[in-house]
């Protein structure tokens, strides 16, 4: 089992295939820049999981993603000349 984010991420997948390791490698969703992850395709394991949405995303874009939606979500419910306070309640309200 191996486990990092970005630079650290490659340098172990670099490990494992270097020392001929063909067990499954798992990661978390920090290494989800498909950017990066495609400059690691020669050295990955065949059997790699990393902790993801089943949608194709990229979690630097899924970082603005959300909180953008939530805003969006509050504006359409109370309108765009609501007060600061309501806004904070709506979201806070959301998923509880």
């Amino acid at each position: 089992m191996l486990w990092s984010t970005g630079t650290g991420f490659g340098t172990l997948l670099h490990g494992y295939h270097d020392g001929g390791l063909g067990m499954p490698a798992a990661g978390g969703n920090g290494n989800l820049i498909f950017a990066q992850r495609e400059q690691y395709r020669d050295v990955m394991s065949k059997e790699l999981s990393v902790a993801a949405p089943r949608r194709r995303t990229d979690i630097a874009s899924t970082m603005a993603w959300d909180p953008a939606m939530i805003l969006i979500e509050a504006l359409d419910k109370l309108g765009p000349h609501a007060a600061p306070e309501r806004n904070e309640d709506s979201v806070e309200k959301l998923h509880s």
